[in-house]
C-alpha cells in the first residue's frame, strides 16, 4: 500500500466498528473526517481527492455514491482540517497578523469550461469567492493591483477594499498605473523591482502591522 495513505486506512478500519461515530450527525461527521485528515497534516502529507474520500468514508460510515455525504461536505471537512491543525500547533487562524494580495481574483466567476469545471455544482459563489468571507476576524489587507491588468480586473481589488471598509476593517489598496497582471509578482525580483513599488509597499504593511498596535484599525491607501 502506497505510504501515503497509510494512516487514512488505517484509521477506516479502526472506526468500521465504532457505530458512535457512524451515527454523528453530519456536522459532527465532518469534524469527525476533519480530525483524521489533522493526523496527515501532521506528517506533512497533503490532502487529495483519495485520502479525503477515505476520511469521509470512516467519518460517515458508507461512501458518497451511497448518498451518505457529498463533496461539499467533504471540502467542508477539509477546511476544518486546516483550522484544527494550525490550532493543535498553537496558529489560531485569528492569531494571523495581515494578508497580502497580488493581483487576486476576489469576486470570481467561472465563465471558462474549465473554470466551470473547476467550480462545479453543488458550489456557489458563496463558497469560493473570497469577497464573501469578509467579517470581524479579517486581518488587515493589503491589496497590491495593476491598473492594466487584463487577467483579474483591478475592479475586483476595489470591491474587496471596499467590502471591508463597510465591515470596518483595515485595508490598503495600491493601484499601479499602466502595469499587467505579473507586474505585482515581478517587482519583488531584482531585475523588475522598477516595475512597481510593491516591495516597499509591502513591507511597509508587514512592518505594520508586526508592531504592537490597537487592533481594528482602518486604513485606506493610494489608488
Amino acid at each position: 500500500m502506497n505510504a501515503k495513505f497509510v494512516s487514512a486506512a488505517t484509521t477506516v478500519a479502526a472506526f468500521s466498528a465504532a457505530p458512535s461515530i457512524q451515527a454523528l450527525s453530519s456536522a459532527g461527521a465532518i469534524v469527525a473526517a476533519a480530525d483524521l485528515l489533522v493526523t496527515d497534516l501532521a506528517r506533512g502529507i497533503a490532502i487529495d481527492a483519495r485520502a479525503l474520500r477515505t476520511a469521509m468514508i470512516a467519518a460517515f460510515g458508507a461512501a458518497d455514491a451511497e448518498g451518505a455525504w457529498d463533496w461539499k461536505a467533504a471540502h467542508e471537512a477539509c477546511e476544518a482540517a486546516q483550522i484544527l491543525f494550525l490550532r493543535k500547533f498553537g496558529a489560531d487562524p485569528d492569531s494571523i497578523a495581515g494578508l497580502v494580495g497580488l493581483s487576486g481574483t476576489y469576486v470570481l466567476v467561472p465563465e471558462t469550461d474549465t473554470e466551470r469545471a473547476t467550480f462545479p455544482a453543488p458550489y456557489t459563489e458563496a463558497d469560493w469567492q473570497p469577497i464573501r468571507f469578509v467579517d470581524a476576524h479579517s486581518p488587515p489587507t493589503l491589496l497590491l493591483h495593476g491598473t492594466d491588468d487584463k487577467e483579474v480586473l483591478p475592479r475586483e481589488a476595489v470591491q474587496l477594499r471596499d467590502v471591508m471598509l463597510q465591515d470596518h476593517r483595515r485595508v490598503e489598496l495600491h493601484l499601479y498605473p499602466h502595469r499587467g497582471h505579473a507586474d505585482t509578482v515581478a517587482s519583488f525580483a531584482p531585475v523588475a523591482r522598477w516595475r512597481t513599488t510593491a516591495l516597499r509597499d509591502t513591507i511597509e504593511f508587514i512592518d505594520s502591522v508586526t508592531r504592537t498596535q490597537p487592533p481594528g484599525g482602518i486604513g485606506v491607501g493610494r489608488q
